[in-house]
């Protein structure tokens, strides 16, 4: 998997895959989740820190951000600007920063999420899912459960993952709206990660109804 989003069929039907020639076929597909704290998460029967998620909270996206809105309904995004969106799977939305879609700096993916995406197991069929789209050497790095954004039920884990030959981190979050549940993923390569973490984890706070 490349460029994550909420991965529950593989790139041909991988849900959230930005399927492209590229990197972006695999960057789209990901989601899994558990219960927990406010602080933190479990799963395996065992508690995992917040880390980051830690400083999650609800913000109105800034005025110069766009919305980005699933057709189904369900969880919306903002998009920074200077992002761009690009063609995705049917039902999904994905914006991306930089001038080649197929290795963006960034990406920002909403997807409908499915029935087995569930916020009671979030994290555990998050980890097991990026597995099984063929991710190597992936790490659970942070979740935080009991999460509320824009009024909006959410579960999140941050986990890294290599895909080909890079290395990914992002944040994968199911949100729990009245119109439906929706995989939002907020990643980027590595090594890009530090400088463009505060952007990214900004758009998770804005995460609101559509």
């Amino acid at each position: 998997m490349a460029m994550a989003t909420s991965k529950s069929a593989g790139v041909a039907n991988a849900r959230g895959a930005i399927v492209a020639a590229g990197l972006i076929v695999a960057l789209l597909a990901s989601a899994c989740g558990s219960a927990g704290s406010a602080g933190s998460a479990a799963t395996a029967g065992h508690s995992v820190s917040a880390g980051m998620l830690a400083s999650l909270r609800t913000q109105a996206a800034p005025h110069d951000w766009r919305p980005v809105r699933l057709a189904a309904g369900g969880a919306a995004l903002a998009a920074p600007p200077g992002w761009r969106r690009v063609s995705g799977d049917p039902g999904s939305a994905t914006v991306v920063l930089g001038t080649d879609a197929d290795h963006p700096r960034a990406y920002l993916n909403a997807t409908p999420a499915t029935e087995e995406e569930q916020l009671g197991s979030w994290v555990g069929f998050r980890i097991s899912h990026n597995r099984g789209e063929g991710d190597r050497n992936v790490r659970l790095l942070a979740a935080r459960g009991e999460l509320r954004l824009g009024g909006i039920a959410a579960r999140c884990v941050q986990d890294a993952y290599t895909s080909g030959t890079t290395r990914y981190t992002e944040i994968a979050c199911l949100a729990q709206a009245r119109s439906g549940r929706t995989v939002i993923v907020a990643a980027s390569p590595t090594p890009a990660w530090q400088q463009e973490r505060a952007t990214l984890m900004r758009a998770i706070d804005a995460v609101g109804a559509a």
